[in-house]
């Protein structure tokens, strides 16, 4: 909990906002594990995708704007109280879900259920390098409305998301 000056100068505790989130995710080492090969719309449309063979690795990857406003806002929910973050497991790194699990627990021992849900407002996605994707997202309550980014990276053919940061 962190303070703030009232009107008479005087310091007093200002409420705990459950839904800032920025966790400290360490850095994945990439080289250790090897790049992910992830085929091209094209390359997969002219049959030259190389790679490891999966289930389902010549489908192309999903929409990664619409993909993260479900994700996001599935985490947003999980910090409100109104989603298990189990439902998270599947679709976050496993580094990602533990810090989600952890801060949901706190903020529902603490403060219990939020009164409203969030709703992706608008969504901006970016792929600044092959295999991830970083996308904006405006998240609405109703009664304020708040910023979230996000980094997704691929992974056997679907997105992940590694970071999450709600301001």
């Amino acid at each position: 909990m962190t303070r703030e000056t009232g009107p008479d100068g005087a310091e007093q505790p200002r409420g705990w906002d459950r839904m800032s989130f920025r966790p400290a995710l360490k850095e994945r080492n990439r080289r250790a594990a090897g790049p992910e090969i992830v085929p091209t719309t094209a390359a997969l449309a002219s049959g030259t995708a190389t790679g490891p063979s999966t289930p389902g690795a010549d489908a192309p990857m999903p929409d990664p704007a619409r993909f993260a406003a479900v994700v996001v806002t599935a985490a947003a929910e999980v910090l409100s109280g109104h989603r298990s973050a189990d439902h998270l497991a599947r679709w976050t790194t496993p580094e990602l879900f533990a810090a989600l699990a952890r801060r949901a627990g706190l903020a529902r021992r603490l403060l219990g259920r939020a009164p409203t849900r969030m709703r992706p407002r608008s969504v901006h996605a970016q792929r600044p390098e092959h295999g991830t994707c970083e996308v904006t997202i405006l998240l609405d309550d109703g009664s304020r409305v708040r910023a979230a980014a996000a980094r997704l990276e691929a992974f056997r053919g679907r997105w992940l998301l590694a970071a999450l940061e709600i301001a």
